[in-house]
């Protein structure tokens, strides 16, 4: 069985953004799309965006990473990974269909309810029980970052090493591995490992 990753996204309280906000999502979610770990990236709504990770073992990489992108950017977001089939590869990904697709629009409604930023849920119910708890744990330390934490992380998600962030930043190296130790990195590289070995 073929398994891909689906990320569906919203702003939070977006109705209370300004419209110049709403056109910097769009821009924002464009420049998202250049990523490698993306394949495909789709805007909807106005507030909303579906992305298919490049593998389904990059989904949560990439759902992090695009919870940081918009975080450093001032943007609120919530997001909700499913993981399952894709039975109709249409030549829009809204038009596309499959478990993956259902899972990780469903979450995405559950989540506005719960009042969380992160879901994960695959096809395959066994694995979930445990999911359900890493989805809380992941959405409590994401609240807690900074907008300077969440620029870190996700320049370490794509593949910056700390000093090359901290070139591009220019601040100093240790500046980043402060920033990186405080938001708990150490720990979101062990449930992305977690993540990675459920495949």
């Amino acid at each position: 069985m073929n398994q891909e990753a689906i990320i569906t996204l919203d702003i939070i309280d977006s109705k209370k953004m300004n419209p110049s906000d709403l056109d910097r999502f769009s821009i924002l979610g464009k420049e998202l799309s250049r990523l490698s770990i993306i394949e495909e990236l789709e805007i909807f709504d106005g507030d909303g965006m579906q992305t298919k990770a490049n593998k389904a073992l990059d989904g949560l990489r990439t759902m992090v990473a695009q919870y940081c992108y918009f975080k450093f950017n001032r943007i609120p977001v919530r997001q909700a990974l499913g993981v399952g089939e894709i039975t109709l590869h249409a030549e829009r990904l809204l038009k596309s269909a499959g478990p993956a697709f259902e899972i990780s629009n469903n979450s995405l409604n559950k989540l506005k309810a719960k009042d969380e930023l992160s879901s994960i849920e695959f096809a395959f119910k066994e694995l979930n029980p445990e999911w359900i708890l890493h989805s809380s744990f992941l959405s409590d330390i994401m609240h807690n970052w900074s907008r300077a934490q969440a620029e870190a992380i996700y320049f370490s998600l794509i593949g910056n090493t700390q000093m090359e962030i901290a070139d591009n930043l220019r601040i100093s190296q240790a500046a980043i591995h402060q920033r990186l130790k405080a938001a708990k990195f150490q720990l979101l590289k062990l449930l992305l490992n977690r993540y990675e070995a459920s495949f």
